[in-house]
């Protein structure tokens, strides 16, 4: 499977006389809100800081892939594991991976931003995307593995 997809975007890429084809896709969402503390059926909040999340995200990948764009906020709703519901804004930040041993040498630099992210913003779980797979991160965010 995963050979015919390499095989349907090189044919893709040659007839429409592209110079590249890039790879994989990685999409970070970030929510507007955070639990207001640690507890697990704390109401959320709205982060405080919430752009420049955003910012510190799309800088990262931009780096690390030569490039990352950040779509608008959409309207997102969630039920969290203690049966809340939550209304929230969310930005997503992707990227494309245009050289796979760079990203696989500097992705523990994302994966210390998203659990960052995720304890200082007290989530419940952190999601991204790769390659049109959804990844979800839980708590604890503990960077000692």
């Amino acid at each position: 499977m995963v050979e015919e997809k390499e095989i349907l975007l090189s044919q893709v890429t040659d007839a429409l006389g592209a110079s590249q084809c890039y790879g994989e896709r990685i999409s970070v969402y970030i929510p507007n809100k955070g639990r207001e503390k640690a507890e697990a059926d704390s109401p959320q909040i709205e982060i405080e800081d919430w752009r420049g999340w955003v910012t510190k995200f799309y800088r990262l990948l931009g780096e690390i892939n030569n490039g990352a764009t950040t779509l608008p906020a959409s309207s997102g709703f969630y039920i969290t594991e203690q049966k809340a519901r939550v209304d929230e804004k969310t930005i997503v930040v992707y990227s494309y991976v245009e050289k796979r041993t760079k990203f696989l040498e500097e992705i523990w630099q994302l994966k210390k931003l998203l659990y960052q992210f995720g304890r200082e913003t007290r989530q419940e779980k952190v999601f991204l995307e790769f390659d049109g797979s959804a990844i979800a991160i839980r708590e604890p965010f503990d960077l000692t593995d």
